[in-house]
């Protein structure tokens, strides 16, 4: 039978002892072994701890009736450990029996039955609930929080049931060229590499946190660097409407009332320092919308960042509330998207546009430009025409929220928000359509 050892860790807490883990290494196939390393809530003053033995010493000299107990315990743990393995033995599945399964049958076995960490996936199920209840939840977030658990599922169903303990840089690699390859609803193959950034980043958050939660003590992923999974994030294409397109975007006399309503929702968020789509139900008068010194002003704090921006409200802004009395009553996301590229290319945006994107390496694609509206086309609006209309780089990034505000004289700039909305009533920018 594979032997069980026991070590201490560093003296930790404040009476000098010192956490005891156990290794244990063990065949689960002819030709592999797997090593558990599994630490327990037990503790040993250094100078009380038989190295030989890997015990705790009860002699004469050392008589403190804990170690008794102790040694107890760890021999209790030897003879789980040895039982749990003797099992998967004798039923010929040890290939089943990962580091990661071995460690929750042993919490099982000393603990009882814990219901939230079965396996990989209930631990995401796990997360995902426990992250509805963060302070710092951000929908934006969750989604793809969800999306990310959402393709792991797909890539076990297609590859193999895996767990904590299979995860490492290897597997991470293998991910990615699986979401290269990933089919699309637009009939296109594969996530460009910002995509993928994303995924890859909510996954390192499951993982940290099961780290954190002591679910694994598999920390392999922290090596699968975007350099070492050789994804690179690129600025890319992104379309802009100038003022006058947005102008000719805004007055379209369109056939149905929806497309209307979202093209006017995504019209005051490109001039409302380019809110974001997390943002857009902000736009209503009550709450939002105030006068300060005869100027009216948009206050809102930015769901993403949490930043809180003020901008000077440009009439058609005014002109629009009126319209919906006050309330545009936000459109879902993903409607929002639709409708826009509808929109687009309803009222004529339809001339072929380059887009480059990365996929290991650069592809280009040639598609209308109205295919290339989103929700996200509002801010880029609004900071590429702030720009245009003279406005410093400074300056927009307050007006958009931006937490890194780029350069030391942002830093030295201790005007208020309101000063700063108040200090621009009169620009163009704000005035002019």
């Amino acid at each position: 039978m594979n032997t069980v050892n026991f070590y201490l860790w560093p003296p930790r807490d404040k009476d000098g002892k010192s956490s005891i883990y156990t290794k244990f290494t063990y065949k689960i196939s002819r030709t592999k072994s797997l090593r558990l390393t599994y630490g327990t809530d037990l503790s040993v003053k250094p100078s009380q701890w038989d190295k030989k033995r890997q015990r705790a010493k009860e002699s004469a000299i050392y008589s403190d009736p804990a170690n008794k107990k102790l040694n107890a315990d760890l021999d209790n743990l030897e003879h789980t450990i040895k039982e749990i393995y003797r099992k998967y033995r004798a039923e010929r599945r040890t290939m089943e029996l990962t580091t990661d399964h071995f460690k929750k049958q042993i919490d099982t076995y000393l603990w009882g039955e814990d219901p939230a960490f079965l396996d990989f996936f209930s631990f995401l199920d796990y997360h995902l609930e426990q992250y509805k209840n963060d302070p710092d939840y951000n929908l934006s977030t969750f989604k793809i929080f969800k999306r990310t658990k959402k393709l792991l599922t797909e890539y076990a169903e297609e590859t193999g049931k895996f767990e904590f303990s299979d995860i490492d840089v290897l597997f991470m690699r293998r991910f990615v060229e699986w979401l290269r390859s990933y089919p699309s609803k637009s009939g296109g193959i594969g996530y460009a590499d910002n995509t993928i950034i994303k995924i890859i980043g909510s996954f390192r958050a499951y993982l940290e946190a099961a780290v954190k939660e002591g679910v694994t003590q598999n920390r392999s992923f922290r090596d699968a660097s975007k350099k070492v999974l050789k994804l690179k994030k690129t600025q890319g294409d992104k379309i802009y409407l100038t003022i006058a397109e947005l102008k000719h975007f805004y007055s379209y006399p369109y056939t149905r009332p929806a497309l209307k309503r979202v093209v006017d929702i995504f019209t005051a968020a490109s001039l409302l320092g380019g809110l974001r789509v997390s943002d857009w139900d902000e736009i209503k008068k009550e709450g939002n919308f105030y006068t300060k010194d005869g100027v009216t002003l948009f206050n809102c704090v930015t769901k993403k960042t949490d930043q809180p921006i003020t901008v000077p409200v440009h009439p058609i802004v005014m002109e629009i509330l009126d319209r919906y009395e006050g309330d545009l009553l936000k459109i879902s996301d993903q409607k929002s998207n639709k409708y826009l590229k509808l929109a687009a290319e309803e009222s004529g945006f339809t001339q072929a546009r380059k887009k480059k994107v990365m996929k290991k390496t650069f592809v280009e694609m040639v598609k209308p430009m109205y295919q290339l509206f989103t929700c996200h086309v509002a801010r880029n609006n609004f900071n590429s025409n702030a720009l245009e209309a003279g406005i410093p780089d400074r300056d927009v990034k307050r007006f958009m929220g931006h937490k890194d505000r780029g350069d030391m004289t942002a830093n030295y700039d201790r005007r208020g928000d309101e000063r700063l909305a108040l200090s621009y009533a009169d620009h163009p920018f704000f005035n002019d359509w």
